[in-house]
C-alpha cells in the first residue's frame, strides 16, 4: 500500500466537496431531492475516483454493523489509501445541550437521547476522510433548509473541522463505527469497541446518523 501524496489528499478533498456541496445547491432540484445518501468515496492506487451508494441500513446497531463491514470489503477490494465516508445526520444544538445542562441531566442521560428525535436537533452533513500512514479528519456541516414556496433555498453552515495526524496520541483520534476504515480493512490494530488502539472507548453519544 502506497501512502498518498499531500498534492492527492488535498484534490481528493477538494472533489468531493465539490459533488458534495453541487447536491446540496444545485437550483434545479425540490429542497426534498438536494441531499445525500450515505456513501464511500475512494481513489485506487491509479488515482482513479471512485463513488459508492451505501445501503441504508442505519436503523439500528447491526444494520450499521453490516454497513462498517461492506465498507472495509471495499476498500480492500480498491486497495484504497484514500477514502471519504459521507452522509447526514442530526445532533443537539449547542443551545439544546445547554438546556438540558441547566435542567439538571446527567452527561448519562444526555447520552441516552436520540438527537433526531429532540426538539432542539439540527441537522448534519458529516464528510470523514482518511488516508493511509497520514491524518484523518472531520468536517461538518449544519444543513439550513429554507422552503419558502417563493424562494426555496439550502445552505451548508460550517459547524467544524478536525483533524488528526498519525502521529497524534491515542486519544485525540476520530473514534466510532465508521473511523479508522483504512487502518481497520489492512489488519492493523484497533480496539474492537470504539476502532481506537488504546481501548479507551469514548465514542460521540450526542450525535447520530439519519434514521
Amino acid at each position: 500500500m502506497v501512502k498518498p501524496t499531500r498534492d492527492e489528499i488535498n484534490d481528493f478533498k477538494l472533489a468531493v466537496l465539490k459533488y458534495v456541496t453541487d447536491l446540496y445547491l444545485n437550483t434545479n432540484k425540490s429542497i426534498e431531492e438536494r441531499g445525500l445518501h450515505p456513501t464511500l468515496f475512494l481513489m485506487t492506487p491509479k488515482g482513479h475516483r471512485k463513488k459508492i451508494p451505501l445501503p441504508e441500513l442505519f436503523n439500528d446497531q447491526n444494520g450499521k454493523d453490516t454497513v462498517a463491514d461492506l465498507m472495509l470489503e471495499m476498500i480492500r477490494e480498491a486497495k484504497s489509501g484514500l477514502i471519504c465516508f459521507a452522509s447526514e445526520g442530526w445532533s443537539l444544538s449547542k443551545e439544546g445541550l445547554e438546556k438540558l445542562k441547566d435542567s439538571g441531566a446527567t452527561m448519562e442521560e444526555i447520552s441516552r437521547i436520540r438527537p433526531s428525535t429532540h426538539k432542539d436537533k439540527i441537522e448534519l452533513l458529516n464528510l470523514f476522510f482518511e488516508s493511509y500512514k497520514g491524518s484523518s479528519s472531520l468536517m461538518s456541516f449544519i444543513i439550513e433548509r429554507n422552503d419558502h414556496h417563493e424562494n426555496p433555498s439550502v445552505k451548508l453552515v460550517p459547524k467544524k473541522e478536525y483533524t488528526v495526524d498519525e502521529n497524534d496520541n491515542e486519544d485525540a483520534k476520530l473514534q466510532g463505527r465508521f473511523s479508522n476504515l483504512i487502518h481497520r480493512a489492512y489488519n492493523e490494530n484497533v480496539c474492537d469497541d470504539c476502532n481506537v488502539c488504546d481501548g479507551n472507548c469514548k465514542e460521540d453519544l450526542n450525535s447520530e446518523d439519519h434514521d
